[in-house]
């Protein structure tokens, strides 16, 4: 009887394996699980990177030796980011969602 080169055993044994592999992933779900894990990923990410963006606010005024206004520094990066209504920069948004009386974004409602 022939044998076959070590090439062509190797890769079928390869094929084998990797068959193998992918029929007990699909009956442990292994795909469910990753998009599972994935999403808990991506739910914690959001408070990370708020909790990272406060203590940069925070922490770059101690550094620079009150130099600098982060929070200013903060808002304009806020600005290239975020679409407000239309179109104003968030500087201008901002008292508009807060609701004070004399914002620009208000100039021709009435109060009742």
């Amino acid at each position: 009887m022939a044998q076959r080169p070590f090439y062509v055993s190797f890769g079928w044994t390869l094929r084998d394996y990797a068959k193998r592999v992918w029929d007990n992933s699909g009956e442990d779900n292994v795909l469910f699980l990753a998009g599972g894990i994935a999403f808990n990923i991506i739910l914690a990410a959001l408070p990370f990177v708020l909790l990272l963006a406060t203590v940069v606010t925070w922490i770059v005024p101690h550094i620079y030796g009150g130099t600098i206004n982060s929070s200013q520094q903060v808002a304009q990066f806020i600005d290239r980011l975020l679409p407000v209504p239309n179109g104003a920069p968030l500087r201008l948004a901002w008292p508009a969602l807060r609701g004070h009386p004399g914002d620009p974004l208000r100039a021709g409602r009435h109060r009742e």
